[in-house]
């Protein structure tokens, strides 16, 4: 059967697929006979009409001419399965609610998606039609291994390997460019069974043991003495380009045994052996303790920014370089953090009951134990996840957990939905969006395999099938499609065209258009009937109706075939949409003030900005500070939410007063007043001062009744004071 073709879109982004009525005239639809008569093609038809949809009806436009009949609707042939013919795509055909509705036409008429139309006309072809372009897949079998690292993705199927994204280095084994490489098959590899990443640098471990390397080799990461020389010219933050020693083509390592496995980070690569040896090359002077206290064997080794960290293959227990790994034992596997931002370690372990415990920073309840802030682990925390889980990979301040029911749980920050929900519909953890519990990741098929780097993590399904959440993204998880899907027939190729339509589309919905208040936005569902996923994202409206116009060109293009064919496609159990739509600072965003703890979404921006960058002690007495000024418009109230921070070494008990100005001598509007408590290094919560009236930027300065000399300072740079709106049904 065909499928009704729907998308949810909130707001007036309905209106544009509602059922298009034509213009209906005053006549009978009965009171021509030829109207409705099933046909094989013009011939069996009176003058006037044509045979479309197996029934001889007539031609419309429909956002042209209407049709005569009454209670018709002119409808896209496509939409009811019917293929348009060289010189019409529409047809006038009678409404109806069941296959009843259309007796009275006449025999051989079914009801299709509201409309009658001929029972022959949706015999199932054989093949799709020929104008779908469908990618040419190989078959393809068995598991697939998926890794992360420098934003730089691979995947390893039937020991082959397609790789893509970042590549200045080469580290996708592409020809560097500072231009995002294409998904394309690694030449020169052969019978790889995972794919390990580092920062900029990536390696092979084939079936048989050998390691090959590519990606930068500034610290001879990449095996100094195999790789040939070359530089690449690579983007390095706050100081540019600079030349570095690379190697884009995959390159053995020479002289090692065979390896059981490998681990990476930004500037150490190393290899441990079935015996328990291991062996590191590239930067190795922070391991010089390592050797001699793990000389009784390895089974895992994990390494992060600075650290190594090793599982004992005689006792199973936890062993860190400069003891910083907690007393864990039973120990299967353990992954690390190796992305620096300043803070302390972060790691997981998983033990061979299938616990996962985790230690290190957990100021976004990195620990998965429903809190954060944790103090350092002790034997009797409870574990993260007990019990169920298969793998553990850790990000940059997040970690998932693959489970034995194939289920993906994460836990930890959450501002660019590292745990595979929006950041605004989660908790907060002092300001900054957090998950603390491990939560499932919905809208995952049963997953096989996981990876998590920095702010993103991906799982691959039984099929092979990969998807991915967090990172510049903000949402539910979404669909990259590639070859290693591989395919049998034509529905896989139907499959792998709608998802990269899909994708492309996802991708073109964050182009910049300013909302100004939540009127402007609308949540718009990135699926299409035949193929629904969990892909939804918050724009403006007018963004929208451009989306949902493509989305309906994939409809038109591939859906028919895909039920004309008996395609089986998986429909995920999405997440729930929680809370409300909201603009802030021009972008619209979901916003649930039952679970964030905030008045509304500019307050958590503020929080979320204090969560970043907090006060810090360094003033002698006390010292306010104005944080991070947000300009916030609503259909409610207009105006600046902020925070005040105490950066002193003294407790400010008292009122602080808060001036905004346009420019010197002019006021934006009269000094407010605010009673303040802050102890060292607090901060406020969120406040707010509405607009007067008047708009336009401004500077704000606090003032403060004070026996310590405060001198009152105007904020860095100017804020834009909104004028009220009035929003219209």
């Amino acid at each position: 059967m065909i499928r009704r073709f729907r998308f949810s879109v909130l707001a007036t982004a309905l209106a544009i697929f509602a059922p298009l009525a034509c213009g209906v005239t005053s006549g009978n639809s009965g009171s021509n006979t030829n109207w409705l008569r099933t046909c094989t093609d013009a011939d069996d038809c009176s003058d006037g009409y044509d045979c479309l949809c197996g029934v001889c009806t007539s031609a419309c436009e429909i956002e042209g001419d209407g049709c005569s009949q009454d209670a018709a609707q002119c409808t896209a042939l496509s939409k009811v399965g019917c293929a348009p013919d060289d010189d019409h795509e529409s047809a006038c055909l009678p409404n109806c609610s069941d296959d009843a509705g259309c007796e009275s036409f006449g025999d051989g008429l079914a009801c299709e998606t509201g409309v009658c139309v001929a029972k022959t006309a949706l015999d199932v072809p054989a093949d799709p039609p020929e104008h779908l372009d469908l990618p040419d897949l190989e078959p393809l079998s068995g598991p697939a291994t998926l890794t992360l690292g420098g934003d730089s993705p691979c995947v390893t199927r039937e020991g082959r390997v397609w790789c893509w994204g970042s590549n200045q280095a080469g580290q996708a084994a592409q020809p560097p460019s500072d231009q995002h490489a294409p998904i394309a098959e690694i030449d020169g590899l052969e019978g790889v069974a995972r794919i390990v990443a580092g920062g900029q640098h990536k390696c092979a471990l084939t079936e048989d043991g050998r390691v090959y390397c590519w990606g930068v080799n500034d610290r001879g990461q990449a095996g100094s003495e195999s790789a040939p020389e070359m530089t690449c010219s690579l983007l390095v933050l706050d100081s540019g380009p600079r030349d570095v020693p690379c190697q884009p083509t995959p390159t053995l390592v020479p002289d090692l045994p065979a390896a059981v496995g490998l681990t990476l980070n930004d500037t150490t690569t190393c290899a441990w052996f079935e015996d328990g040896d291991f062996t590191c090359w590239g930067e190795t002077s922070y391991l010089a303790d390592a050797e001699a206290a793990l000389d009784e064997g390895v089974s895992w080794l994990a390494l992060g920014h600075d650290t190594l960290c090793a599982i004992s293959k005689a006792s199973h227990q936890l062993w860190c370089t400069g003891n910083t790994g907690p007393a864990f034992d039973s120990l299967s596997e353990i992954d690390l953090a190796f992305e620096f931002d300043g803070g302390p370690a972060f790691g997981c372990a998983l033990d061979v009951g299938g616990d996962v415990n985790c230690w290190g920073r957990d100021d976004a309840g990195e620990r998965g134990l429903s809190s954060f802030g944790s103090p350092e682990p002790d034997a009797n925390d409870p574990p993260a996840i007990r019990e169920d889980a298969l793998e553990v990979q850790v990000g940059q301040n997040h970690a998932c957990a693959l489970l034995v029911d194939g289920t993906v749980s994460c836990w930890g920050r959450n501002d660019s939905s590292e745990t595979g929900a929006p950041p605004d519909v989660t908790p907060r953890c002092d300001g900054m969006p957090c998950q603390p519990t491990p939560t499932p990741v919905l809208g995952l098929p049963t997953a096989v395999d996981l990876a998590s780097r920095g702010g993103t993590s991906c799982a691959l399904s039984e099929d092979a099938a990969l998807y991915c959440w967090g990172g510049a993204d903000s949402g539910s998880p979404w669909r990259i499609p590639g070859p290693w899907e591989g395919g049998k027939n034509s529905c896989d190729g139907i499959d792998h065209a709608i998802t990269s339509e899909v994708l492309e589309a996802r991708r073109s919905a964050y182009d910049s258009m300013s909302c100004e208040t939540e009127r402007d936005c609308v949540e718009v569902d990135l699926g299409v009937s035949c193929y629904q996923g969990c892909q939804s994202a918050p724009m403006h409206k007018k963004r929208a109706d451009a989306m949902t116009a493509e989305l309906a060109r994939v409809e038109d293009t591939y859906c028919a075939s895909v039920d004309d064919l008996n395609c089986n496609f998986a429909r995920p159990e999405c997440p729930p949409r929680t809370g409300e739509l909201a603009c802030v600072e021009g972008a619209c965003v979901r916003f649930d003030a039952n679970v964030t703890e905030c008045e509304n979404a500019c307050a958590c921006k503020v929080l979320k900005e204090l969560a970043y960058d907090p006060p810090q002690v360094q003033q002698e007495c006390y010292s306010l500070k104005l944080h991070r000024i947000v300009s916030c418009v609503t259909c409610d109230r207009s105006g600046i939410y902020f925070a005040i921070s105490n950066t002193g070494q003294a407790a400010f008990v008292g009122d602080a007063v808060v001036e905004l100005w346009s420019e010197p001598g002019v006021a934006l509007r009269e000094p407010v007043t605010f009673e303040l408590s802050l102890e060292p290094g607090e901060h406020s919560g969120p406040l707010f001062i509405e607009s007067s009236g008047t708009a336009g930027l401004g500077l704000a300065r606090l003032v403060a009744a004070d026996s310590c000399d405060f001198m009152p300072e105007w904020t860095d740079t100017p804020f834009d004071m909104p004028a009220p709106v009035t929003c219209s049904e």
